[in-house]
This record gives C-alpha cells, structure tokens and sequence, in this order.
C-alpha cells in the first residue's frame, strides 16, 4: 500500500461516518466526498477490510451517490457486485448443504455471518463478505453429519489443524470441488473455554428457525446471542482484545447486528453474560469503540461505557492499526506472542486461572510456539501475513 492510500484516524472515522446511519449531515464529509484523496483514501480502507459492500450502501443511504463523480460509482459498483455474486454463491452452498443435513433429520443453526445472508440482517447480501459458511449441530450429530457430507462429496482439509494441540470447536473445514468455499461444521458454537460466557444449552434453547424462500429447515441464534458470539469470536477467539486489535470488519458486522435488531436484544443479559465469566472489560472495550466510530446508542450503564480504560484501549487498538498497515511488524508480533502468556487469557481459553494451573499452560504455549517455529509451512505463511 503507498502511503497516499494508507489509513489515517480519519480516515477511519470517515468510512465509519458513511456506514453508519447518522441522522446529521456533515458539511465537511458531503464536501469531502467529491474529492479524490479524500475518496481513495476510505476506499483503500474498505478494501483493506472487505467493507466496500457496506460503504456503498451506506452512500446510497444517505442520498448522496449522485455527488460521486461516474468513476468513482462505476468503481464502487463493480466491486459492490463482486459481493453481491459472491454472497449468492454462498447461499447457494448453504442451500445445497442444509439439504443434506435436513436429510439425516438434523437442523442446523447457521452461526455469524451466514445467518445475516438468509435473516434480513444483509441487505443488501453485498454489505456482507465471507470467507466460509460456519453451522452448528449438537455435538452427538456431527460425526455423522460430516461422513453424510464427505460422501455427498465434500472434501475435509485437515492440513490447517496439523500443529495446533488444543481440542477444535468445529470440524476441520470442508469443500465441494465446486463450490466456491469452505463450510465448517461446529460442534460448539465458540471455543470449549468460552462455553461458560454462553452455554450450548441456552443457545439452543432461544434459536429460531429462519423463514427462507427454500425448501430448507435451518435455525439462527436470538439477536442476544449473535451479538455476544460477534464480541466473543472478535475478541476473545481471534485475540482481538488481548492484541489490542481493532477488528474492523467484524465491528462493522457488529454494528449492522445492532442497528438491525435494536430493541430485540435484551442489553441486561449480555452484560450479564460477560460479567458473571469475568471478562466484561472486554465486552465494554468493544462496545466503547462501537459508540465512538458509528455514534450509536446502547441503553447500558454511561460509566461503564465511558472508563477511562475502555477509552485508553480504543486509542490504542487505531493506533495499533495505523502504525502496522504494512505488516505488523515486529514489535506488534512479540506484544502479540507474549500477550498469550497473560493470566486473564489463559483463563479466557484455558479455564485456568490458579498459580500451577497457569504456570503449566504457559509451559505449553510456549512449547506450541516454538513448535510453531519449526514448522516450513507455518513460517511461510506467517511472514507473507505479517511481513509483506
């Protein structure tokens, strides 16, 4: 990336700006909008995230597409239309493979951003890019959900789980030679650890079928637990909170979560959720950065929301990003090693959090590492992601 197309904090702020639904019109930003750095600028970011489908949307929303100069809507099309066909072909995937299962007599749940494709959320689909499709069966249905689906020709590709030692939430990703990605079934809607933030049992208790024009049975989660599993999985099973990392693309998917569903999430009960597994800086942090870049409001305690930590952890996730937008770098990498090492992490995936307990997991991530280390492929692809 040259340096006229890197991210400023205000660049940031502006793809936030046009995303969002805000209600008032910035002078400055209509303005903005007609001229060319200021237009490349937030959609060098858009791209770096996978988000060009939601900034385009989020133009239209606000009446001002026709203030785009032809090219720049030509561009932004274009590309809105590569989403479009690529959020088709997920649906198409999801279709074919929920056949199979509705045919073993199981009915899944589609988890994060397959669900938003079938339930409204994604509207249009091309606000919402996606890698893979993630479903949820009961940990008794999936091995013969994945032996079904291997025979119906789906190909399982375990080369991804070769070096990691811990026990897997999901299946190891699965493809058709013709389908367009990968589908991991889980048993487990997040991490072993994480299952007391959000218990299996609550979760299929509260999830509801999706009515969709398609011969299918398939379910999704209570807008609560959507967006607890959108923090969870952002934050604590990617590390996005341990890393100070800003996440973009999945605070964007978090916003979208609640500006669709606003009042059908209970706001109680997340809180809840994260204060009873002891991690509600996390959920606070996260909800912090969601206020101060899409101006939303969240009927949640003022104080909690406005700490002076939760303040301090947004600055540092921008700049964070900002300062390693041509590869991390080295210092962000160690900081990043060495944050698996913190005690309230090992609690977060490991369960732990007495003395020995903790100084045996530590004992262990440390082996991993160096495991890691020593593994050509790993390298390879660590540098490409880290180093470019």
């Amino acid at each position: 990336m040259s340096n006229a197309n890197q991210a400023t904090l205000s660049t940031i702020y502006r793809l936030c700006y046009w995303i969002s639904e805000h209600s008032e019109s910035k002078e400055r930003e209509l303005e903005g909008l007609a001229n060319e750095e200021y237009f490349l600028s937030i959609v060098a970011l858009a791209n770096q995230c996978w988000i060009v489908g939601a900034l385009t949307h989020g133009i239209k929303q606000k009446k001002q597409w026709e203030a785009l100069p032809a090219l720049h809507r030509e561009y932004l099309t274009e590309i809105s239309q590569v989403y479009e066909e690529r959020a088709a072909e997920l649906v198409d995937e999801i279709v074919y493979s929920v056949k199979l299962l509705n045919h073993l007599e199981i009915t899944p749940i589609l988890l994060k951003g397959a669900a938003t494709l079938l339930n409204g959320v994604a509207v249009p689909r091309s606000i919402r890019y996606m890698n893979d499709i993630d479903m949820l069966v009961k940990p008794e249905e999936l091995e013969y959900a994945t032996q079904e689906m291997v025979a119906q020709g789906y190909t399982l590709d375990d080369e991804a789980y070769d070096i990691d030692e811990y026990e897997h939430h999901h299946q190891s990703p699965m493809k058709r030679n013709t389908s367009k990605c990968y589908i991991e079934l889980h048993r487990w809607h997040t991490k072993n650890t994480l299952l007391t933030l959000l218990p299996s049992s609550e979760l299929w208790h509260s999830a509801k079928l999706i009515p969709v024009n398609e011969p299918i049975s398939v379910r999704e989660c209570s807008a609560t637990h959507q967006i607890i599993i959108n923090i969870v999985h952002s934050e604590l099973s990617d590390r996005g909170y341990f890393e100070k990392d800003i996440h973009l693309f999945q605070l964007v998917a978090l916003y979208q979560l609640v500006n669709f569903y606003r009042d059908e999430i209970d706001w109680q009960q997340v809180a809840s959720h994260f204060m009873e597994a002891g991690v509600q800086s996390v959920l606070y942090s996260r909800l912090y950065a969601l206020i101060e870049l899409f101006n939303i409001e969240l009927p949640l305690d003022n104080k909690n929301l406005q700490a002076v930590e939760n303040q301090k952890h947004f600055k540092y996730c921008l700049s964070n990003y900002i300062d390693n937008q041509n590869g991390i770098g080295l210092k962000a990498v160690l900081q990043g090693q060495l944050s698996e090492y913190s005690k309230l992490s090992i609690k977060v995936h490991y369960g732990i959090d007495k003395f020995w307990g903790v100084l045996h997991v530590r004992c262990k991530i440390f082996k991993n590492q160096i495991k890691k280390l020593t593994n050509k492929n790993y390298l390879k692809k660590f540098f490409l992601a880290n180093f470019n």
